[in-house]
């Protein structure tokens, strides 16, 4: 039921995202961003709501290898996608999807199995998800109002100030809630 609920979750947020792209509230590059800030912290936001069994590990590696294996199959052109193609890519281009996405999709599955339930890893997906996003976002924003302020020494500085102002006691009180280790 838990793996239920993680698919329904992580794909409503992907459709609500898609949405906000097609209805143009959104722009493509905002929607790439929320993608790749909110579909990973949903989903270490879940891990609390799994079984304290090692097998459920597999389970939970399951919702990310599934959108990954989609990305994938519209990333070598096997499944046509249109609107996935226009919210998560930079170009239009299905093959940038081999890059990121899958890349990123490969990586958080991975250390799902490998690493289920320990703190270090479910910080370092927020971190990989949620600050990288939002690196992206606040270059893209300085770079709308003053153009040399995008440099990318700037970008590197915000993603460090990001990662390194997290309190410690906030992701271990995450973790103890979540059964991590």
């Amino acid at each position: 039921m838990v793996f239920i609920l993680t698919v329904v979750v992580a794909l409503s947020y992907l459709q609500v995202v898609e949405y906000l792209r097609t209805s143009g509230k959104l722009t493509s590059i905002t929607t790439r961003k929320f993608t790749h800030i909110g579909i990973g912290a949903l989903f270490v936001l879940c891990w609390g709501l799994y079984s304290e069994l090692p097998e459920a590990r597999y389970a939970a590696a399951a919702v990310p290898l599934g959108i990954t294996l989609k990305f994938l199959l519209i990333g070598v052109g096997l499944l046509e996608d249109k609107a996935t193609v226009e919210t998560i890519t930079r170009n239009n281009d299905r093959s940038e999807i081999l890059k990121g996405p899958f890349i990123y999709g490969l990586v958080i599955t991975i250390c799902t199995v490998k690493r289920w339930g320990n703190a270090t890893t479910m910080e370092w997906a927020q971190n990989l998800c949620g600050l990288g996003g939002l690196h992206n976002l606040q270059h893209d924003w300085l770079y709308t109002l003053y153009e040399p302020l995008s440099e990318p020494w700037l970008g590197t500085a915000s993603f460090w100030l990001l990662a390194t102002s997290s309190h410690p006691d906030h992701s271990r009180s995450i973790c103890e809630k979540c059964r991590c280790n």
